[in-house]
Parts: C-alpha cells; sequence; structure tokens
C-alpha cells in the first residue's frame, strides 16, 4: 500500500507519541514530504511538578521517534485553549444534562484549527495526523471523508465535524491501512514507539473516570433529586447529581427492582433521573443541531446510516430538516445508544455526509 503525494514539500503531522502518528509522519516521509513532527502540548489534570516530569520523559522519547524517521519535530503549548475551550465544553455538558464527546470537539475546534496554524506559519501544504479514515480530493478539488479500512480502528466519527476548508489540507496516510500492519511496520524499522499502548479515551482525564473531576471543576453538580420510574412515575430513589449518569446505565442507580433498570432520560429542569427497564430505552427519533455537512447540504428526505456513539454499529435513517439549523433523524427500528451531548454522524456506504450533536429529548417531546 502506497499514499500518494504530489507535489507535496511540506506537511505538518500531529505527532503525539504513539504508533499511529509516527507511522504516519513515516508514510509521508518515504514519499518524498518534508515532514515536520508537531507535538500539542495538552492540559492535563495533574499537579505541575509530576506532570512536567512526565512531559519531559515524554518529549525525549518523542524526540528519539522522531530521529528514528528522519523527519524535523517541535512542540506547540496548546495548553490554555484546551482547558478553556475543551475541557469547559466537557464539563459544562455534564452540568446541562448531557454526555458530550470532547474528543469530536477538539478535532472539529482546536487540533486541527492548531496545526493547520502551525502550517499556515511554516509554509507547510497540509497537515496530517494518524487517524484511521480517508480523504479524497475530486477532479474538482471537492475533499471526501471515507472510512478507514480497518473497521475495528476506523475513526471518520470524530473527523466528521471537520470543513470543507479544513478536509482539502489534511492528510490521513493510516486509511489504507489495518492497525496490525501498522504494528508491523513500527516493528520492522525497529522503532522506539513500537510497543507503545493506546491513547486513552479521554486524554485529560484521571485514571477512574470523570465524576471527581467533574465535582472538583463544577462543585455545583453535587445536587440531588428524584429517581422516577417512567412504569409508574413513582419516586423510587434518590440520585447524587444528574451530571454523574449517562443514558442507558444500568450499575450504580441504588434502586431495588425485579428487573433490571435503566437510566432513559434526564430532566435538568425538575433535577429528576427517569429510568426504566431495557425495552424503553430503544428511541426511534432524535434531534440534532450543530450540523455540518462535508460538501453541501443535501436534498431532503435524505436516506443515510446513522451513528450515534463513536463505534457504535451504524443505524439506517430519514433525515429532514426541524428548521435552519436542526434536523430531525427519523430511525428504522429502535435505538438503545441515543445520548444527548454526542455527536451524530451520517454515513452513505464508507463516506461520510456530516454530522450533528443529539439535542436533549424534551426538544422532541419528553423521553418515549
Amino acid at each position: 500500500m502506497k499514499v500518494e503525494v504530489k507535489n507535496l514539500l511540506k506537511v505538518v503531522v500531529g505527532m503525539s507519541g504513539g504508533i499511529d502518528s509516527t507511522i504516519a509522519a513515516l508514510k509521508l516521509k518515504e514519499q518524498g514530504c518534508h515532514v515536520v513532527g508537531v507535538y500539542l502540548r495538552l492540559w492535563r489534570n495533574e499537579d505541575l511538578e509530576s506532570e512536567e516530569a512526565g512531559f519531559v520523559r515524554h518529549i525525549n522519547r518523542l524526540k528519539q521517534a522522531a530521529q528514528q524517521i528522519d523527519v524535523d519535530f517541535c512542540v506547540v503549548d496548546a495548553r490554555e485553549s484546551f482547558r478553556d475551550r475543551v475541557v469547559e465544553y466537557f464539563v459544562k455538558g455534564y452540568t446541562r444534562g448531557v454526555t458530550p464527546n470532547p474528543c469530536f470537539f477538539c478535532n472539529r475546534h482546536l487540533k486541527w484549527t492548531e496545526l493547520l496554524r502551525v502550517a499556515d506559519e511554516i509554509g507547510a501544504d497540509f497537515s496530517a495526523s494518524g487517524h484511521y479514515a480517508s480523504v479524497v480530493l475530486d477532479p474538482g478539488g471537492v475533499a471526501h471523508l471515507h472510512r478507514g479500512v480497518d473497521p475495528k480502528k476506523d475513526q471518520s466519527y470524530v473527523l466528521a465535524g471537520l470543513t470543507q476548508d479544513q478536509l482539502r489540507r489534511i492528510m490521513l496516510p493510516l486509511g489504507a491501512f489495518t492497525k496490525d500492519e501498522v504494528r508491523k511496520i513500527a516493528a520492522e524499522h525497529q522503532l522506539i514507539i513500537a510497543g507503545s499502548d493506546e491513547s486513552q479515551d479521554i486524554c485529560f482525564l484521571p485514571a477512574g473516570g470523570y465524576d471527581d473531576f467533574i465535582r472538583s471543576r463544577k462543585p455545583s453538580v453535587v445536587r440531588e433529586g428524584d429517581i422516577i420510574d417512567i412504569e409508574t412515575g413513582n419516586v423510587v430513589g434518590r440520585h447524587a447529581g444528574l451530571a454523574f449518569y449517562t443514558i442507558g446505565q444500568r450499575k450504580g442507580l441504588g434502586v431495588y427492582a425485579k428487573e433490571p433498570r435503566y437510566v432513559l432520560d434526564k430532566n435538568v429542569a425538575k433535577n429528576q433521573l427517569v429510568i426504566g427497564q431495557a425495552e424503553a430505552l430503544g428511541r426511534t427519533n432524535m434531534a440534532v443541531r450543530e450540523v455540518n455537512w462535508i460538501h453541501q447540504e443535501p436534498s431532503f428526505p435524505l436516506s443515510a446510516e446513522i451513528e450515534v456513539r463513536y463505534h457504535s454499529r451504524a443505524f439506517p435513517g430519514i433525515l429532514v430538516p426541524l428548521d435552519t439549523e436542526r434536523l430531525n433523524v427519523q430511525f428504522s427500528q429502535p435505538v438503545r445508544d441515543v445520548t444527548p451531548g454526542q455527536a451524530a454522524v451520517f454515513f452513505k456506504g464508507t463516506e461520510v455526509l456530516g454530522s450533528g450533536i443529539i439535542e436533549p429529548f424534551e426538544t422532541l417531546g419528553g423521553s418515549e
């Protein structure tokens, strides 16, 4: 497999220190590019001393990796922007009763903005990363975003919020590779990163979850309220704060029932957690906002396959406008994993058509 690079003199590659981004840089180097590896230093929820020590160790290892593949390397400090935008977006989402996806938001509003800014500063034509997805330019210069060939590693979902202007300047060398092939390449080149672990899901959270993190950042979320059983309408318990629960959650409810109970909805206005049996989890429609079309707005009604969470299965559905800024998605079957705050991504085959953010259920008249 070869990555075709034509008339490309310089490309900025986001290098995190893992296998994927390093092999992406290597592949572009092998194609004759002048590669500049860029590490975006992001805010971490650690005390300053330990963070600084860990940062120095990590950067030294990254420099070694860059030297091994013979590419330039630099560090860009994006901690303040990341904290103020991505971390606060995450915390505010939970305080509003939704479950945000910070990785989707970061790719859309911070990571690629920073990489393309660096590219402009040093006169590079493109930016690149180790995401498992592909960008294809058609003869008219329009960028098309496609799934990666490895279904277990496909990351097109988290890139679905990018704009046409961004995608036209983005290269994703690993879209045609599987993870096993990438590991093999790293081993063959005896790279220092060959045995690296996978990145954690949310990079700024400490091991052990988000509850304490949200409590420390927003103490006001610790507000108890009633747990309502949707079948009877009765109060069956007390919750510790709506921010600490997500749609579909079964464990940790503290409610006794003959059949398992799951979180179905959060009534933020009344500070109530709504629960019910598994059969009540499925939704046949949802509203989405912040809609982003990769090319241009399509004709409606639009048939598509929709992913409602990262690495969830894609469900067939019909998209129609609710107003100038929102869509209604009607599924052909009940879907269990619909969660307000998560991204909904629209596919046609392997191609990403666009995306939107799932709205709270009250928008369409409450839980079904």
